[in-house]
C-alpha cells in the first residue's frame, strides 16, 4: 500500500469514528466538534519537533490556539495534554538520543500548553474549583449515559446503547497491532500506540467517575466519547504509519510472513472502513435523534425578554408528586450551550423560596417578589398540572396571559419592582476578562502567523 492510499484510508476511518463511538447517535456536540478540530491541533503539534526554532515557536502558538478551541468543546483535553507531556518528559529522560533533552525544545512545548487556559480565561475563572466541569463537554450536560461493557469499551463504544458493531472495531485494533511488525517504522507506530493507550485510560477513568454539577439535580456519569475517539485515532495513525510503503516492505526480502502480514492488514483495514460506511448508511440514526415540532414560550414574551432585563420568563413544570422544577429565560428559548451554562450555575436559595411561595399559601407576596428578580411572566407548558395552575390563579398579583398552545398556561406579573435584585456587580470584571481574552487571542494570532523571509 502506498502512502497516499494509506492516508486516504486513515482519513476515511477517522471520519467515521464519531459515528462508530456513538457520538453522532447520542447528539454529543463536544465529541463531534472535537473530532473535527483534533487533526488541525495534531498537525500543528507535530511541528513542535522540527529543528527550526522559529517554526517551533510559531507552531506553539498555532497549537495553543487550536488547543483552546478544542478545550472549549472538550475541556478534558487540556489535562490529557499535560499527561502526554509528562510521558514525553519521562521518555526523554530515558532516551539519550531524544531531541527533548535539549532545553530550547521545552519552551515552545510549554507555551502551547500554558496558553490554553489564558485563551479561555473567562471560562476557567468562572469554573473555579469545580473539577467536575472539566469532565463535561459542550452540549447536553444532563444527557443520561449507559456505561458500556468492558467488551464494548475495548471496541471503542462510549455507550452501550449505540455505536458500531464490536467485531468491526476489533478489526481496526488488529490492523494497528499488526503495524508493530514494521521494524522500520517502530518510533512512529509506538508513539501512536502510546496516544491510543492514554486515550483508552482516560476513557476508562471517565466511565467510572461520577459528575456532580451545581445546576444538575442528580449525579451523572461522565461521557467518555472523545477519549474513545482519541484512542482509536491513535490506532488509526499507527495503522497508517504501518501501511506506508507496505508493498515495498513485503517484497524487499521475499519473506513469506511479511507477505502474510501485508495481505491480512490490507484485507482487514479495507473490511473495517467499508463495513463502517455500509453499517452507517444501512442503520442511519435511530434513537433519540428525531425531528419534532418546536415548542416554546410565545413570541411576544421572547421579544420583551430580548428588549428588557426586567421581562424575564419563569417556566414551571412538574406536579405535586414528582416535584416542581423551574427555569428562568432571559432571552427566549434555550440555545445550544445554554444547558451547559445552567449545569455550572448553582441554584439561588432565595429565588427557590420565592418559587415555592407561589405554590403555597403565600402566592401574593411571592408574585410581588418575582418583579424584583426581573420576572414579568410565568409560563406553565402542557400538560399544565392543576396543582400549579390553581395556586397561580389564586394570586391577585398575577393575571392570565395568552399562551402559545391551547393546553399551556401563562400569567403576567402585575406588581412593579421596588428593588433591583439582579446583581450587576460582576459585569465589569467579566468585561475585563473578555478584553484580556481577546488581547490574548490577537497576540497568539500574530505570533502564529507565517513569516516571509527575504532571499539574500
Amino acid at each position: 500500500m502506498g502512502s497516499r492510499a494509506a492516508a486516504y484510508w486513515g482519513a476515511a476511518g477517522y471520519g467515521l469514528l464519531p459515528v462508530a463511538t456513538g457520538a453522532v447517535h447520542d447528539g454529543r456536540l463536544g465529541t463531534v466538534a472535537g473530532a473535527i478540530v483534533l487533526p488541525w491541533v495534531a498537525t500543528s503539534a507535530l511541528n513542535l519537533m522540527v529543528d527550526d526554532a522559529d517554526r517551533r515557536w510559531r507552531a506553539a502558538w498555532r497549537t495553543g490556539l487550536g488547543g483552546a478551541l478544542l478545550t472549549a468543546f472538550v475541556p478534558v483535553v487540556w489535562p490529557v495534554s499535560i499527561a502526554l507531556i509528562l510521558i514525553l518528559a519521562v521518555s526523554a529522560l530515558t532516551d539519550r538520543g531524544s531531541v527533548l533533552r535539549q532545553r530550547d525544545r521545552w519552551g515552545p512545548l510549554a507555551a502551547a500548553v500554558l496558553s490554553v487556559p489564558v485563551l479561555l480565561l473567562p471560562w476557567v475563572i468562572g469554573v473555579g474549583t469545580r473539577w467536575s466541569a472539566w469532565l463535561v463537554e459542550a452540549g447536553r450536560a444532563d444527557a443520561p449515559t449507559t456505561p458500556p461493557t468492558w467488551w464494548q469499551a475495548v471496541a471503542g463504544r462510549a455507550t452501550a446503547d449505540s455505536g458500531a458493531p464490536v467485531w468491526l472495531m476489533f478489526g481496526l485494533l488488529a490492523v494497528a497491532l499488526l503495524a508493530l511488525a514494521r521494524t522500520d517504522r517502530q518510533r512512529g507506530v509506538r508513539g501512536a500506540l502510546v496516544v491510543a493507550l492514554v486515550g483508552a485510560l482516560v476513557a476508562l477513568l471517565l466511565t467510572v467517575v461520577r459528575v456532580h454539577l451545581p445546576g444538575l439535580p442528580e449525579v451523572r456519569r461522565a461521557w467518555p466519547g472523545f477519549a474513545m475517539v482519541l484512542s482509536y485515532a491513535g490506532l488509526l495513525t499507527a495503522a497508517v504509519i504501518g501501511a506506508d510503503g507496505l508493498r515495498d516492505w513485503a517484497s524487499k526480502t521475499g519473506s513469506l510472513w511479511r507477505t502474510v502480514v501485508s495481505l491480512v492488514s490490507v484485507a482487514a483495514g479495507t473490511l473495517v472502513v467499508a463495513g463502517l460506511a455500509i453499517w452507517w448508511v444501512w442503520t442511519g440514526l435511530p434513537g433519540p435523534m428525531h425531528h419534532q415540532a418546536v415548542r416554546g414560550v410565545p413570541t411576544y414574551m421572547t421579544e420583551l425578554a430580548y428588549a428588557r432585563d426586567t421581562s424575564g420568563i419563569l417556566v414551571l413544570s412538574g406536579d405535586a408528586r414528582s416535584g416542581v422544577s423551574y427555569r428562568v429565560l432571559r432571552h427566549g428559548p434555550w440555545r445550544v450551550g445554554d444547558d451547559a451554562i445552567v449545569a455550572l450555575t448553582p441554584s439561588n436559595p432565595e429565588f427557590t423560596a420565592v418559587v415555592a411561595g407561589l405554590l403555597s399559601g403565600k402566592q401574593n407576596a411571592a408574585a410581588r417578589n418575582l418583579a424584583d428578580y426581573g420576572i414579568a411572566y410565568v409560563y406553565v407548558p402542557a400538560p399544565a398540572r392543576g396543582v400549579i395552575t390553581g395556586s397561580l390563579d389564586a394570586s391577585t398579583a398575577l393575571s392570565r396571559a395568552s399562551a402559545a398552545r391551547a393546553k399551556d398556561a401563562a400569567w403576567r406579573v402585575q406588581s412593579q419592582s421596588t428593588t433591583v435584585a439582579l446583581s450587576v456587580a460582576g459585569q465589569p470584571w467579566r468585561r475585563t476578562l473578555v478584553m484580556l481574552q481577546l488581547l490574548a487571542i490577537v497576540v497568539a494570532l500574530v505570533m502564529a502567523a507565517p513569516t516571509r523571509r527575504r532571499d539574500r
